[in-house]
This record gives C-alpha cells, structure tokens and sequence, in this order.
C-alpha cells in the first residue's frame, strides 16, 4: 500500500492512481510528489523530429522533380499521418507483409500529389489534367527498389551501429 492509497475514499474506488490531492486546496499539492509512471509521455520532439524530415524530404523532391512547389511536402506529411495513425500494424509487418505496406502508403503519397496536381490544372484556364502512366510509373520504381534499398540499409546498419553496440 502506498501513501496515495490513504486519499481513496474506498477500498473499490475505480482512480487506478490517487496522485490528485483530495486536500482543502490549500497549496498543499505540490507536498505530493509525481510519480514517473503518473506522468504522461511527451512525444512532441519525435513527431516534430518525423514532420522535419518529411518536410525536408519533400522538398527535396519538389526541387529535383521540377513540379509544383509543396506538392510532395504535402504528399509526405499527409503520409506520415496516415502511417503515424497505423503505427502499432505497420511496425510487426515483415517479408512481403511490409513490402504491400510499403506500396500502400507509397500509393497514398503518389495519390496526394497526383490529384494535387490535378487540382492545380483545373484551376487553371486551358491546362489539361496530368497524365496517369508517369505517376505510376514512379510508384513501379518505388515499390521495386524498396526491398534491395532496405536491405542495403539494413547491412549498412548492421555493419556500423551494431558493431558499435557489441552486436557483430
């Protein structure tokens, strides 16, 4: 029994932490001390650290594509959501499992920016609509070189990192 279990009213109080003074509100609550497992994580600086990169990845591409300004910015942070939001299924997939994963949220990014694009060219007086066999022909190139670009990495990973930590 901890010295949070004496603020429960009842032995079957449904708090699963007494971490909250149930004092007169007299300034004591700062007497009680917070617990690391009370406190909630802060997963700001990583999902900071994951849109910078998306952002500097993405306009990279814009750069070196030549296409419009912001449009694989747009694609990748869109991306980065959807996948954030799909973390726990994205992470167990391996083999061909994580290669369909990989192609799914490959084909959402090339999704974005095409319709982005198509967005643009309807705005636009006497612009046609972008055609389809270049957007997917960029998705083709990125599905196929994801595996040897991950194993390559994975090697390259192992050889520096790992060895590094004790793990040769």
């Amino acid at each position: 029994m901890s010295l949070r279990d004496f603020n429960a009213p009842f032995p079957d109080d449904p708090r699963a932490l007494h971490n909250a003074p149930l004092g007169n509100g007299t300034g004591l609550d700062n007497f009680h001390t917070r617990q690391p497992e009370d406190i909630e994580p802060n997963n700001t600086p990583k999902i900071i650290g994951a849109v910078a990169v998306a952002l500097m990845i993405g306009m990279a591409e814009d750069v070196l594509s030549g296409g419009p300004p912001g449009i694989w910015t747009l694609a990748f942070v869109l991306t980065y959501a959807l996948v954030a939001r799909q973390r726990d299924s994205f992470a167990g997939l391996g083999g061909l499992a994580a290669v369909l994963g990989f192609a799914a949220a490959a084909a959402f990014a090339c999704a974005v920016a095409y319709f982005c694009v198509a967005a643009f060219a309807l705005l636009t007086p006497g612009a046609s609509l972008p055609p389809v066999p270049p957007i997917l022909g960029e998705l083709a190139m990125t599905v196929l070189f994801y595996p040897p670009g991950t194993l390559a990495v994975g090697w390259l990973h192992h050889k520096l990192v790992g060895a590094s930590r004790g793990d040769v």
